[in-house]
């Protein structure tokens, strides 16, 4: 046996769609939420930028990652880049 009623057309019960209706927050609280929320986003896009602000600062800025073979290491390209400019 089903335990939901339906009215004659096919709908749900309007009884759980109004107590559904009821459980959502005031526009203020989720406007304060939103906030809230929005504050901890921009607080991790502020971490985010430093850590990849520090973590590209040992690469050549046109070179890349080809400039280096390992941590404080240049790489062969680099040794051979620098030996035919000098």
């Amino acid at each position: 046996m089903s335990t939901t009623s339906s009215s004659p057309d096919g709908s749900a019960n309007a009884d759980n769609t109004a107590a559904a209706a009821n459980t959502s927050p005031p526009p203020q609280a989720e406007a304060e939420l939103m906030q809230q929320i929005l504050g901890a986003l921009e607080g991790l896009d502020h971490d985010i930028e430093e850590r990849l602000k520090m973590y590209g600062a040992n690469v050549n800025t046109h070179w890349g990652y080809m400039s280096r073979a390992g941590f404080s290491d240049k790489s062969h390209l680099m040794r051979q880049v620098k030996s035919d400019l000098s």
